[in-house]
Formats: C-alpha cells, structure tokens, sequence
C-alpha cells in the first residue's frame, strides 16, 4: 500500500511520530487493541511498561501478517496505557521502537495515546490497536 505520511509546516513538529497519513486502498483492517500477551495468554514483561509495549506490538505484527498485511499498511495506532502520565512517554516509546527495530518498520506511524485507569486483566500496562488500509 502506498500511503502519505504527513508533517504538515503549522502544527507541532514531534520527531516521535507523524501527525497524519493519507491512505489509498480498498480493504481496511481494524485490530482490537492487542495486549502483552504470549501465545497461551500468559502476561508478558509484569511491571514493565517498555517491554508490555514491545510484545502488544509484536502481537499486532503477528495478526497482521495473518490477515496478508504488515506495518506498511498501518495508517493510524491507538494505544491505551494504564495511569497514563508524561514519565511513561519514555518506557512507552523504547517499547515500540525496540519492536520497530525487531521487526523492520517505522514506529513513527500516527499514534494516540489515552490513559486508562485499567485494561481487561491485572498487570496489563498497555493495549494497542491498529487501522490498516489494503489494496
């Protein structure tokens, strides 16, 4: 998929991210938040928010490469962290870098953050879904 990544010149200039992507496609993909999970459901990385960040991206990875997709195809991320506050941006963001890096794409994609007071099982730290958009 060919999509636009856009900064545009009149609103804040984050190196951490784009402000927007233009997508052209047919067939769009929406995950449900996906969490640190291992593939039996145990809770990975307990207490730790830059390696809960890093395995729910893997998971995202992992469905999108069973539905025929990859972060190419990533327009839009949406993650949901748990008693969100600006010292978590640091964990946060090594998490998804260090996947981006694991797995070759660009972590940069628009991303929204939004606190949560809690997700669907204790000593999750962070869920996180995503829009893709195919040809």
């Amino acid at each position: 998929m060919s999509d636009e990544l856009v900064l545009p010149h009149n609103v804040y200039q984050s190196d951490g991210y784009w402000q927007a992507a233009i997508a052209n496609g047919a067939r769009v993909i929406h995950l449900t938040g996906q969490a640190a999970w291992d593939d039996r459901g145990g809770v990975v990385g307990v207490g730790d928010l830059a390696r809960q960040t890093e395995q729910a991206y893997r998971n995202v990875a992992q469905l999108l490469n069973d539905l025929g997709a990859g972060f190419e195809d990533v327009t839009r991320i949406k993650a949901y962290v748990v008693d969100w506050s600006v010292q978590k941006r640091a964990p946060f963001r090594a998490g998804a870098h260090r996947a981006a890096k694991g797995l070759g794409f660009d972590a940069r994609k628009p991303t929204t953050v939004q606190g949560v007071a809690a997700l669907s099982r204790p000593g999750l730290l962070v869920e996180i879904e995503a829009t893709a958009i195919l040809n």
